[in-house]
């Protein structure tokens, strides 16, 4: 035989999980619409959406970008691991693992730290040119 107050009590907390989802999935989209990539008519395909001015960057492309903002972050804080930078920084932690795996900036050391490498600051010398010694 069914239970029914069972069955009723499990749509009831499925029904809590879905509104609770659909209320994350809301501030999402108000959240994407105050950066600019969400229109209020419901224009937001990613393919069209530059182009129709829908996704405006809240803040301008820097040269360096977020390299350079994670390599400074790190030379004034000192090494530490992704963790600890993407608590203490605005970096998103993807940003932070997709910027880490570039050896030819950073460097990961023994205990699991990381630091800038100081070779990568440096622009490139021309040919020709004397090394300093």
């Amino acid at each position: 035989m069914l239970d029914i107050d069972a069955m009723m009590d499990d749509i009831r907390l499925q029904i809590e999980r879905l509104q609770a989802e659909l209320e994350s999935l809301e501030r999402l989209r108000e959240s994407a619409q105050e950066r600019g990539f969400y229109a209020p008519d419901g224009t937001h395909d990613l393919q069209g959406g530059a182009a129709n001015g829908l996704f405006l960057s809240a803040t301008p492309a820097r040269p360096g970008g977020r390299r350079k903002e994670l390599r400074d972050f790190l030379f004034k804080h000192g090494p530490m691991k992704a963790s600890e930078i993407a608590k203490k920084s605005k970096i998103p932690r993807g940003t932070i693992d997709y910027l880490l795996a570039q050896a030819d900036h950073f460097e990961r050391l023994d205990d699991g730290t990381w630091k800038p490498k100081i070779y990568a600051l440096m622009p490139p010398r021309e040919e020709g040119e004397a090394q300093d010694s």
